[in-house]
């Protein structure tokens, strides 16, 4: 993928190619589900996350979400990756609530 959207498109289509959102039982499965599709999704080269942060410099410059991530030293490539992960996981994460909302509507009529 030559984007970030590209790449959180990817893993939306996985997600639904997978069925994951219907087949996940818990909250931490989901989470399990979603860092797997996640790590799948990020690249590995460094060239491919150097073209990712030359098309959107935020992805080069914005700490990332997670907590403890900058406490230890981190390379550029690194923290390229790390965003993208957190891209990744906050669109799957915003999937998985939105089925979950959809549910308890269901169930509540």
């Amino acid at each position: 993928m030559e984007t970030l959207e590209g790449i959180v498109s990817e893993a939306e289509s996985i997600w639904r190619r997978e069925g994951a959102a219907r087949s996940v039982s818990s909250q931490a499965e989901a989470g399990a589900r979603i860092q797997d599709i996640a790590d799948r999704c990020v690249p590995l080269y460094t060239v491919d996350l150097l073209k990712l942060a030359q098309r959107d410099v935020d992805l080069a410059t914005t700490e990332p979400t997670l907590e403890g991530v900058l406490q230890r030293r981190m390379t550029a490539t690194g923290l390229i990756a790390r965003n993208v992960f957190d891209a990744v996981t906050d669109h799957l994460w915003s999937l998985y609530y939105t089925r979950v909302v959809q549910e308890d509507r269901r169930d509540a009529a």
